[in-house]
């Protein structure tokens, strides 16, 4: 039986542009997910690459939104073992 996933634990961070379909489509398919399989525990934050304060996520992701980046961290702030999150790589392929 695989371990019990601890959502709360997950932080995904989009990095978008509010002129990108694709971003669109990726953000909402991630509230959906998220809403159904961790129940709203997994942290989740939207940032637009062009917006005010984040030209060094502009410089680094312009030609590639959107960009998933996950930050797992256990309650002692060390990395989670990478077998909790095969699941969530699972659905969104890697």
């Amino acid at each position: 039986m695989p371990p019990k996933i601890p959502w709360n634990l997950l932080r995904l961070t989009f990095f978008t542009n509010k002129n990108c379909s694709l971003c669109s489509t990726a953000v909402v398919n991630t509230a959906s997910w998220r809403l159904k399989e961790t129940n709203n525990m997994a942290e989740f934050k939207e940032v637009d690459i062009f917006g005010p304060g984040n030209e060094k996520w502009h410089d680094a992701y312009v030609f590639d939104v959107p960009v998933v980046s996950s930050q797992n961290t256990n309650i002692y702030g060390s990395k989670t073992p990478t077998g909790y999150w095969r699941h969530f790589i699972y659905l969104f392929g890697t």
